[in-house]
Order: structure tokens, then sequence, then C-alpha cells
């Protein structure tokens, strides 16, 4: 999957285009195929390095996401297949600006 990745702040120039693994759901979560990702202040906040919350770099870029449920885990119901999603960051174990996330079907 395509990920934008910052591995030092700075300006634009700093994200970096990347392929990683596409990650595979556990038990209880989904695999969301993005659709779109939103970047907001907090995003420019990382990228320059000035954010009170900053990840360990390097770090994927895209705190907001919206797309369609498009693998199961173990344990969920197929009612997920397809569903559409949106999340932030916070919501998501593992998430790709242009690529795929994993989400808790639970929710949490």
């Amino acid at each position: 999957m395509k990920a934008v990745l910052l591995r030092v702040p700075g300006g634009p120039d700093a994200l970096e285009v990347v392929e990683l693994p596409t990650p595979e759901p556990l038990p209880g979560q989904v695999l969301v195929q993005a659709q779109a990702i939103g970047v907001g202040r907090p995003d420019v906040m990382i990228r320059t390095g000035k954010y009170k919350w900053m990840p360990p770099l390097p770090a994927v870029i895209g705190n907001e996401m919206c797309g369609v449920v498009a693998v199961l885990g173990q344990g969920v119901g197929r009612e997920w297949l397809g569903r559409q999603v949106l999340g932030r960051h916070t919501t998501w174990a593992a998430s790709s600006p242009s690529g795929k996330a994993i989400k808790d079907s639970t929710g949490s």
C-alpha cells in the first residue's frame, strides 16, 4: 500500500510517498480501503515538528479518513463487509493516506 511518510520534520518536501506492507486485520478488526484522507492543522503541525502530541518518527501523515471495509478479521460479522466508515487517527490501529487502515469493529 502507499503511504505518506514523515521521517524528520520540515517543509512539504519532508513528506515522502512510500510503499508499506498491507496490514492484516486481527480478530475483531477490519481492513478499510481508504477513499479519502483529511489533512488538517494537526498534520501540518506534525510535519513541522510543532505538534504538542508528536508521534514517534517516522510517522504516516493523515489524521482523518473515510473508506469501505474490505477485509474482515476473525469474529467480525459479514455485515461489516462493504460498509462505508469514517474515522480519526485515534480510532485506527494503523492508517495510510492512500491505502488501507485497520479498525476495531467494536467502535472503540
